[in-house]
């Protein structure tokens, strides 16, 4: 487990190494460790699914990083989304708008229990949505259907033989 020192200290070790992009997953507890992380960030993404509790986890989060500061950081991701999600009240409520609406795929836990990233695997409507939001956070990847998994495969510095 890394502390507050040692994890900003691996954050600048990775930027001065040249990495334009450092993705850290935190939880929603808002102790030192994830505020310096946060400091260092350039984006927040907050990623809600469409669970009551889980707006309401939202609605906090959202509330304690803007007291933080972090209110021009921020951008939201819904997560396992189906055809009735509506994620309107509580972008409206938040003065903000999704980047992302990731679909429910079975396929999310299978992955997870390989560890092997869904991207990967295919080319459903949850790969082609987590695709289209790397090509919004970074443009020069561009998007294609059909060619997210080559690309992301040479992105994780796999070689697949044409």
């Amino acid at each position: 487990m890394f502390d507050a020192a040692q994890a900003l200290h691996v954050l600048a070790v990775l930027r001065q190494s040249g990495y334009q992009f450092i993705f850290v997953d935190l939880g929603s507890a808002l102790g030192d460790f994830e505020i310096q992380v946060l400091d260092e960030a350039d984006r927040i993404f907050c990623v809600v699914t469409p669970a009551a509790s889980a707006i309401q986890d939202l609605y906090r989060s959202v509330e304690g990083l803007r007291r933080l500061g972090f209110g021009p950081k921020l951008h939201y991701v819904a997560n396992k989304v189906s055809n009735r999600s509506d994620f309107s009240e509580p972008m409206g409520d938040l003065g903000g708008t999704l980047s992302a609406q990731i679909p429910y795929d079975p396929a999310f836990d299978a992955a997870e229990n390989r560890h092997h990233p869904l991207v990967l695997q295919g080319e459903g409507p949850s790969t082609q949505a987590i695709w289209r939001l790397a090509a919004a956070i970074y443009p020069a990847l561009g998007y294609q259907v059909g060619g997210a998994n080559r690309r992301l495969s040479w992105l994780l510095g796999k070689r697949h033989a044409s």
